[in-house]
């Protein structure tokens, strides 16, 4: 256990974490945030530009792999994006808040 959480106003292990993650997502009560960006109406937007397009047509059958990768390179930053999110929280729920910390998030909260 690092001094961190040894401080901390309360932390979970690893396996804690996970089950707590798991839950909150089963449950929607955490959304991955970079992963909504792409609703069906902008990829679908994207199918129908002309970038695609002419990819398919420069390149023929190569071109809509060409922009079917391309596809995938785009959504895969979403995505790294969203395990970057969850990352952090698991790690902020193994860390957990200093008495310090959790005073100042009661005041903040509060005033607002």
């Amino acid at each position: 256990m690092s001094e961190n959480s040894k401080s901390a106003a309360f932390s979970m292990s690893s396996e804690q974490a996970v089950q707590v993650l798991c839950a909150a997502l089963q449950g929607g009560a955490i959304k991955l945030p970079f992963g909504g960006v792409i609703d069906q109406e902008t990829l679908n937007k994207y199918l129908d530009s002309g970038d695609y397009r002419s990819a398919v047509v420069h390149h023929g059958k190569d071109g809509q792999h060409i922009a079917s990768c391309f596809v995938s390179r785009h959504l895969s930053i979403y995505s790294q994006a969203d395990v970057v999110y969850l990352t952090m929280l698991f790690i902020g729920l193994q860390r957990g808040l200093t008495d310090k910390e959790l005073s100042e998030f009661f005041i903040s909260a509060a005033q607002k």
